[in-house]
């Protein structure tokens, strides 16, 4: 008896976050870009509770000056990772009441692995295109 609710305790304090956070839906790199109201590489000048204040270094997407303010939210019951000093990101942001907000349930990411390497590229390389309306997501790509 004593085993299984030690069991339980150890399931509670580490596998429940884990299990809690409902994932978000995976979405392609363009209809993510396309869903975005501003996209940018940056990295973080000043953090305060769930804003920070970015400094842009490169833009393909939105109306923004050398400096922005984002909210962050979580996704669903995820926290948002939030940004950390000395590290650039690629931030997909999303107007919400005439403010930008950053979700993890994006692909905002710190440009630190491969893989965002990879999409920083692509959307260098595709923006242009992909800003065109007569760039359409159809629904047999939808997940590329």
């Amino acid at each position: 008896m004593r085993s299984a609710a030690r069991s339980l305790v150890v399931l509670a304090l580490f596998a429940w976050p884990a299990l809690a956070c409902d994932p978000c839906s995976v979405i392609s790199l363009k209809r993510d870009y396309k869903r975005a109201s501003a996209v940018f590489r940056a990295e973080l000048i000043s953090d305060h509770a769930f804003r920070s204040r970015l400094k842009v270094l490169e833009r393909w997407k939105g109306e923004i000056g050398e400096e922005v303010e984002v909210n962050r939210v979580g996704g669903r019951s995820c926290p948002f990772r939030g940004f950390a000093p000395g590290v650039q990101y690629l931030v997909f942001a999303y107007a919400v009441d005439e403010e930008l907000v950053v979700s993890d349930c994006s692909h905002t990411n710190p440009i630190t692995t491969p893989d965002i390497t990879r999409e920083l590229e692509t959307i260098r390389s595709r923006h242009a295109w992909w800003s065109s309306p007569l760039s359409v997501s159809l629904p047999w790509n939808r997940w590329r």
